[in-house]
């Protein structure tokens, strides 16, 4: 009897017959699929597992009690806020800052400081590492929650920096000198300058009352998305002409000036499209952010409204709201340490 070949059976010269090679590239292409899907699924597993800290709420809506600038100057009437700066001394200062996870080593250089110290801690910190941090600290220094249901949803963005002003307007209801330190600053005693040097800075009559410390060798074009420009009405020439100075070392005298200053803030912050607008990011082209006529790309949040509303209000006089007496030595800026 003559038997049939298969079809899926290779010929008696080797070769695989045409319905084989449909077959086994059919085989081939669904395990490739097969293999795909199971990367793709333990890479979300690894993704999820691997970060903690995001918190799925920030994407969240719910009814907030301070939805916007309006309701929060009804609850801290900033306008109610009266004092002589004339009065104001180093006995009134707090200096105060904040530490999420990421940056919990950071914040135990700080506990040197011999003035009152208020640290905030964020969203992504519990109790339990509160209290260690609490071993590294002086007694002076007071721990505060900041309470993000208070806020729109928007606010939980750690990155997007919205709660550091809202957080400044806060101390100053409480007293008249807030000195806001990010976790990467590093105080140094020098007999030759203080923070009283920069207090006395501030008080000038020429001043806003306001004064940011370290200069970030770049303008405030590069790093400014366009959006901001128009929000506040900012010439752009004059972006490519002005200094950037940090946002996170900054000292504040409760005065008129700065409260009007801090409701600009206060009302950029809590709105969505101003201190954030679409497509802004913190990384810059590298290349670019030292040409000051020409956009790197990226934004720096609360750094860049805090610069382009003190410029604005200065009638961009650098002197009147930022430090141009030379090297600072009391203090310096050192991440990662």
């Amino acid at each position: 009897m003559t038997k049939c070949a298969s079809p899926l059976i290779a010929d008696l010269s080797g070769k695989r017959s045409p319905s084989t090679k449909s077959m086994l590239s059919a085989i081939r292409n669904r395990r490739s699929l097969i293999i795909a899907m199971v990367l793709g699924l333990a890479l979300l597993l690894f993704a999820f597992f691997s970060f903690p800290f995001i918190d799925f709420e920030l994407y969240s809506t719910y009814d907030a009690n301070i939805p916007n600038a309006s309701v929060f100057f009804d609850k801290y009437d900033l306008d109610s806020l009266h004092g002589d700066i004339g009065t104001v001394t180093i006995n009134d200062l707090v200096i105060v800052s904040a530490f999420s996870r990421n940056h919990a080593s950071e914040m135990r250089a700080l506990e040197g400081v011999p003035y009152r110290l208020v640290i905030y801690r964020m969203i992504d910190v519990d109790e339990d590492e509160t209290n260690l941090m609490r071993r590294h600290c002086p007694k002076q220094v007071e721990f505060r929650i900041f309470d993000f249901d208070e806020y729109p949803a928007y606010v939980r963005n750690l990155k997007e920096y919205r709660w550091k002003h809202l957080i400044i307007a806060q101390l100053l209801m409480e007293g008249p000198l807030v000195f806001w330190v990010d976790s990467s600053v590093r105080f140094y005693d020098d007999p030759r300058q203080s923070i009283q040097t920069v207090i006395d800075y501030a008080k000038r009559p020429e001043s806003l009352n306001v004064v940011q410390l370290c200069d970030t060798g770049h303008k405030i074009f590069p790093v400014t998305i366009k959006e901001m420009f128009v929000r506040f009405c900012y010439p752009e020439e004059q972006a490519k002409k002005l200094n950037m100075f940090a946002g996170g070392v900054t000292l504040w005298i409760r005065s008129p000036r700065t409260v009007k200053i801090l409701k600009e803030m206060v009302s950029c912050s809590l709105e969505k499209e101003c201190m954030a607008p679409k497509g802004a990011r913190l990384r810059c082209d590298s290349a670019v952010i030292s040409m000051g006529n020409k956009f790197a790309g990226c934004h720096r949040f609360d750094q860049s409204a805090l610069a382009v509303v003190l410029s604005k209000e200065a009638n961009f006089d650098l002197s009147r709201y930022a430090y141009t007496g030379g090297e600072l030595t009391f203090l310096k800026v050192e991440r990662g340490t």
